[in-house]
């Protein structure tokens, strides 16, 4: 009786070894070099206020809302894409939407802006493929990061290793620079991004991998970037106490990996005026 119960003491002690960041991220490159298919959801909000515009503390800006749904075929080497971006003053008084659809398969490219579809032709399909494997591109900035494993989540519906990511200064970045340029690319002139960069940013940012297929099922990016009059690269005169505050929530989430999925533009999409890139040459 007395050794059943050191046996059960010492069973409720020992706890499955978890994988290190470093197998995880080994086990999570080869899982997603295999893939055939999978879906993926981008979303993000992003903030930026105006203050002291004129030195005497008036307030503005604008809000960025974007999303941005996905689907790819690896094998069957085609792609959709369908965005909505919403772009808010944030008084509320100015807002636009622009809505985007595309369809790449093989060496064709369709595209719906607003109610018109087109149709280019490009000379290097593969390329097109290659840009929309998110997938693929999340774990190549994870690679080239710091990883530590923090916990496991049930993420919807999967048990997932909850990992904490440092990127390299190349990757966070090229994060900043894109962020920055979706919510006005003028901004990228505007500001001394080297400065902003490093006395400027703070960056938390945390990925979910699968337990049992070590696929990545989130990620979530929070930035906060503050530039000040002295970063301002391209603004003339006494700036005062001008300042700039971004804030970005992003979210990727990836599903249905593998399963069956057949991408098809529409019939008016097929039958939209042909652009031809000046790469493919004359056409008969």
């Amino acid at each position: 009786m007395v050794l059943v119960l050191i046996v059960a003491v010492f069973a409720g002690c020992i706890e499955e070894k978890k994988p290190s960041a470093e197998e995880i991220m080994l086990a999570t490159t080869d899982a997603v070099s295999d893939l055939d298919t999978y879906r993926y959801l981008i979303t993000m909000d992003q903030a930026v206020k105006f203050s002291n515009l004129t030195g005497m503390g008036i307030a503005e800006g604008e809000k960025m809302s974007l999303s941005w749904a996905g689907a790819i075929n690896l094998t069957g080497k085609s792609t959709m894409e369908n965005s909505m971006i919403t772009l808010k003053s944030l008084d509320g008084n100015q807002s636009i939407e622009e809505q985007r659809e595309t369809y790449h398969q093989d060496d064709m490219i369709y595209q719906k802006l607003g109610e018109n579809w087109t149709r280019l032709q490009q000379p290097y399909p593969e390329y097109g493929v290659e840009r929309a494997n998110q997938a693929k591109h999340l774990v190549e900035m994870l690679n080239r990061s710091e990883i530590e494993v923090v916990g496991s989540d049930k993420v919807d519906g999967v048990d997932c290793y909850r990992l904490e990511v440092h990127p390299d200064d190349d990757t966070g970045y090229g994060i900043m620079v894109g962020q920055i340029g979706s919510v006005d690319f003028r901004f990228l002139f505007m500001i001394n991004l080297t400065e902003l960069f490093i006395n400027g940013s703070e960056m938390d940012w945390t990925v979910w991998i699968a337990e049992d297929t070590y696929l990545p099922v989130r990620s979530q990016v929070n930035t906060r970037y503050m530039a000040t009059s002295d970063m301002m690269a391209a603004l003339p005169g006494d700036l005062g106490d001008l300042r700039l505050d971004f804030e970005t929530d992003e979210v990727r989430r990836f599903y249905d990996y593998n399963e069956p999925l057949v991408i098809a533009p529409p019939g008016e999409a097929m039958n939209a005026p042909l652009i031809v890139s000046l790469e493919m040459g004359p056409t008969a």
